[in-house]
């Protein structure tokens, strides 16, 4: 507290008030806010990965193995066909 006679109120304009205490509430808003954004981006990276990925990464699995048996069966079908074309050739071979 003090002494009496130097414990004296500063005096401002009113403009100077209301540019500080704007300039100190939007630097208080920046540092509050870019704080959130870090917390939560941590809160995110060290909880891993939630359950509805785990559930689209099964669902796009899925799809991979439809397009595996899709080549088998397509490696099949070219050997099938080769198979034709080998016995077509061979009787066509065999009627010269």
């Amino acid at each position: 507290m003090g002494d009496i006679p130097t414990n004296t109120y500063t005096k401002q304009s009113k403009k100077t008030f209301l540019f500080t205490m704007l300039g100190e509430t939007v630097c208080m808003l920046v540092l509050f806010s870019y704080f959130l954004c870090v917390t939560v981006a941590y809160a995110d990276l060290m909880h891993g990965p939630e359950e509805e990925e785990e559930d689209a990464a099964a669902a796009a699995d899925a799809p991979e193995d439809d397009k595996k048996s899709e080549k088998s069966k397509k490696s099949e079908e070219k050997k099938e066909e080769e198979a034709k074309g080998d016995d077509a050739g061979d009787a066509e071979g065999g009627a010269e």
